[in-house]
Parts: C-alpha cells; sequence; structure tokens
C-alpha cells in the first residue's frame, strides 16, 4: 500500500521540483497543495488547489488519508526564495506563520499524520561578531550568541525578520510533535540553493553587473546544490531522520571567490551605506538587492552539517562546485529553470 504525502506549496517551481521528485520514490503517492496553480507541468502528481490557513486543509488531509506532510509554502524574504519589501512585511509574516499555525493545527488533528518535515532557514541563526564561525544546530536564536562563554542577552541578538519567523514556525511544528507522541518530526535547514536552472532573488543579486556588498567583510558563503537538497528530503520523508538537521556541504566559498566564477565584480560600500544604497537603488530600478540581502551577505550562517551525514547524507556538490554548475547554465540560457523561485513567495 503506498504512503500519501502531501507538499505544501507547489505555486513556487522549488516545491513542485521536489515534490515531482519524492513521487519518485518507491510505495510513495504525492499530492501537491497550494491556492495558486502548480509552477509547472505536474503530471507526476496529483494537485489540489487548497489555502494552507484554511479549515478545508483538515478535510483535506482526512479525506486522502495523509501520512506524511512536507511543509514548503515559507516565503523566504532575504537571501534565499523570493524578495520582500518593507509593505508587504506584514503580509509575508500572516503567510508564513499564521499559515504554518493554521497548517499544523490541521495535522494535528489528522489521525493518518506520523510524519510532519518542515523546510526551516539559516536564518534561524544569528548574525554579527559575537556569533560563532560555524552553526551547530543547537545554536538557533539567543542561543547562537556568545561572548567568553555566556549568552548574549535576546535583545543583542540580530536575527532577520525572515530567521524570527523560521524560529517561530520550527516552534510550532516542536508542539505538534511533542502534543503527538505518534508524530515524528525533521526540520531541515538548507543552506541557499544554486546550480543549473535555480533562479531566486540570491541568484539574481549575484548576478547583477555589480554585486553591491559591504566593505571590510569577506563573507565565507555555503551554497547547496538542488540535487542535494532533493537528497535530504529524500531521506526525511523515508523516515531516515528525526529531528533538526543543517543541510550544507562542508566547503566555504568567500564572496569574492563566487562572484569571479560568476564573472562578475563587486561594489564594496561602507558599513551602515551599503544595505541603504542597495534599498535606495531597488527603489529606483538601479538594482534588484534588497537591503536585507546586503546585510545578510555580511556575516552568513556557516552550518555544520555533522549530523545529517551521520545519518547518511552525502553531498554531490561542493559549494564551488554548485556555483560552478550554475555559472556553466547561465551561460548557456536565461531561461527559469525548474528550481526558479523568481517572483514567488
Amino acid at each position: 500500500m503506498s504512503r500519501v504525502v502531501l507538499v505544501t506549496g507547489v505555486a513556487r517551481p522549488a516545491a513542485l521540483a521536489c515534490a515531482r521528485a519524492l513521487s519518485r520514490l518507491p510505495d510513495v503517492e504525492v499530492i501537491g497543495a497550494d491556492l495558486a496553480a502548480p509552477a509547472g507541468p505536474a503530471r507526476e502528481i496529483r494537485t489540489i488547489r487548497v489555502d494552507i490557513r484554511s479549515p478545508a486543509m483538515r478535510r483535506v488531509l482526512a479525506a486522502n488519508d495523509v501520512d506524511t506532510l512536507v511543509h514548503l509554502a515559507t516565503a523566504d524574504g532575504s537571501t534565499g526564495h523570493g524578495h520582500v519589501g518593507g509593505g508587504q512585511r506584514a503580509a509575508v509574516k500572516e503567510a508564513n506563520v499564521i499559515g504554518a499555525m493554521q497548517l499544523l493545527a490541521a495535522a494535528h488533528r489528522a489521525p493518518s499524520i506520523r510524519r510532519v518535515v518542515l523546510a526551516s532557514s539559516p536564518e534561524v541563526y544569528p548574525a554579527g561578531p559575537l556569533a560563532p564561525a560555524v552553526f551547530t544546530e543547537n545554536l538557533a536564536g539567543a542561543a547562537g550568541a556568545r561572548s567568553g562563554g555566556m549568552p548574549i542577552p535576546s535583545a543583542r541578538v540580530r536575527l532577520s525578520a525572515h530567521g524570527r519567523d523560521a524560529l517561530e514556525i520550527e516552534s510550532y511544528a516542536r508542539d505538534l510533535a511533542q502534543r503527538r507522541s505518534d508524530v515524528a518530526l525533521t526540520i531541515l535547514r538548507p543552506a541557499p540553493l544554486i546550480g543549473a536552472g535555480v533562479r531566486t532573488a540570491l541568484t539574481d543579486h549575484l548576478t547583477q553587473a555589480t554585486v553591491p556588498s559591504v566593505a571590510g567583510f569577506e563573507p565565507r558563503l555555503q551554497f547547496l546544490h538542488p540535487v542535494d537538497a532533493q537528497r535530504a528530503f529524500d531521506l526525511a520523508v523515508r523516515g531516515e531522520l528525526d529531528g533538526v538537521y543543517n543541510v550544507a556541504p562542508d566547503d566555504v566559498i568567500t564572496l569574492g571567490q563566487a562572484l569571479i566564477i560568476l564573472g562578475r565584480r563587486d561594489l564594496a560600500l561602507p558599513g551602515p551605506l551599503a544595505p541603504l544604497a542597495a534599498g535606495i537603488g531597488r527603489r529606483l530600478g538601479l538594482t534588484c538587492s534588497t537591503a536585507a540581502q546586503v546585510q545578510a551577505l555580511a556575516s552568513p550562517a556557516v552550518l555544520d552539517s555533522a549530523a545529517l551525514r551521520a545519518a547518511g547524507w552525502r553531498p554531490r556538490y561542493s559549494s564551488r562546485e554548485a556555483v560552478a554548475d550554475f555559472a556553466r547554465a547561465a551561460g548557456r540560457t536565461r531561461r527559469p529553470g525548474a528550481w526558479n523561485d523568481g517572483g514567488h513567495g
């Protein structure tokens, strides 16, 4: 008998690509759910038009005997999937946080649910000079900033708006797992995606002729190829991962090195002026960069994926190879690929 996996957010290309890949697992039937139509061809899966915030989600889960819920319908407002201007912030928070809360409440009431897989974000880790050089999974939020071995007060921990949303959503997922001892929970925190066919707000930022950056910083970046991201989701859906996992290759690449591979150059702007200039430039149509992107790339989180490797995951692409794969494909075509998230979220 086939297991039934429901994947949210299939109106966004990355979620649809994940759903289609999961449908190739043995004895798995995949349902794609979203309020809007799927982002592309979806012959391998069954699709349902539904708002995850509505009471109808409970009926969808029950009527289809869904045993695994994969929640991918979260818009990333800065470095990854989609972009959020200041005026959109309240609407994005409503969709992300309230949507997840309502969806997980529906899952709590669905007797058939046995596993929840949540795509979270590395933005749950704090940025800034007091942050660790490398983050393990237990250093999210205030726990990630320490001085002399002592925690830094939470008021001095800088998290992006999207990071705060992601932490809140994770807390709802943990509440569900605590209330339903028969439900297993996997939380994945993947590094930003890049590779052939990927288009996100981050790749748009990095492929401008001139990329704004913060002077005096040489950020260390990790990039995750979509093939390796999918391998992590496959393991989670197959029941081989329980708990919280960073998903990233071991190597890092500096922003300067990435731009050389991409054939771009950076425009280093002084400290606080860099995000401000990016925000103004975007409003004037001079750049596609947001202030949040420039700020986040000045001190990104470097992820330790030892726990995921111990569970059997091995990336096929290093960060450098993922960027090179993207650069090769971008040289051949500018058409969006299966993992294109531009304009969504």
